[in-house]
């Protein structure tokens, strides 16, 4: 062996094993961030439990501080998240948790019930948002999709050529969207979904690579479908808005 190529990392050194990709730096911080509040949060519980059993302490003077644990998870989701949706989640955690500790501290004298109707606020200043924010041009054949479900149910469906997003809507209802004959153009596609109370379902062809920046509050996002082979993808539908008590679904 040369010393150029003793000078060379090896793969155990770089991270990397044969047949597997080279580890990412920092990934396992990240997807541990979660169960790592979760597991500190059981351990402190069983300590208090079995303190508060041998007399030593009174478990219920310490359990007032459980929304520590909605802080530091919060905290841990603002530092570690990748996407900017995901850092929002963690920023609303980390209010509520710090709130209520300092209620419970008595720090502040509202409680956080009490600013309930700011979730007023944010709603119609995310529909004026919407509202003002200019629609991307349709073409002929109805290249853009724009549905809005109040307490109803919408069903659309799409074969453009070269569809160029849109935006869905669904307040206390639903709406299904059908991709499954479209195309996109060669930049790909932006498609907003908000849903509250309600549910949005979009179809998608499995040649579409699909990338995901939805913000669930106290609601869900699941993106079910397979991705592409490298080779077979011919472009990339870029999904964003937000769910509140209400779900978003894409599959192919």
């Amino acid at each position: 062996m040369s010393l150029r190529d003793s000078e060379l990392p090896s793969a155990r050194d770089s991270g990397a094993l044969p047949g597997r990709p080279p580890r990412r730096a920092g990934g396992g911080w990240r997807r541990a961030s979660p169960r790592l509040v979760l597991g500190l949060g059981l351990v402190l519980l069983g300590i208090l439990f079995t303190c508060d059993n041998m007399g030593v302490l009174d478990a219920g003077e310490y359990l007032r501080f459980w929304p520590a644990l909605l802080l530091a998870f919060g905290g841990l989701q603002v530092l570690t998240a990748a996407q900017t949706s995901q850092r929002v989640g963690g920023a609303v955690w980390a209010f509520v948790g710090g709130w209520l500790l300092l209620d419970e501290v008595g720090v502040v004298r509202c409680q956080l019930w009490d600013l309930w109707p700011l979730l007023l606020v944010f709603l119609g200043g995310s529909f004026v948002l919407r509202a003002l924010r200019p629609r991307q041009a349709q073409a002929e054949g109805g290249d853009a999709v724009h549905s809005f479900a109040l307490m109803s149910g919408v069903t659309r469906r799409s074969s453009s050529p070269a569809f160029a997003g849109g935006s869905l809507t669904a307040v206390m209802g639903g709406v299904e969207l059908d991709l499954r004959e479209a195309r996109l153009p060669p930049g790909g596609a932006t498609l907003d979904a908000f849903a509250m109370w309600g549910g949005i379902e979009i179809r998608v062809p499995p040649s579409w690579a699909v990338e995901g920046r939805v913000l669930p509050l106290m609601g869900g996002f699941e993106d079910s479908t397979a991705p592409p082979a490298p080779e077979d993808a011919t472009g990339t539908l870029v999904v964003t808005g937000t769910a509140i008590m209400g779900g978003v679904e894409i599959k192919n």
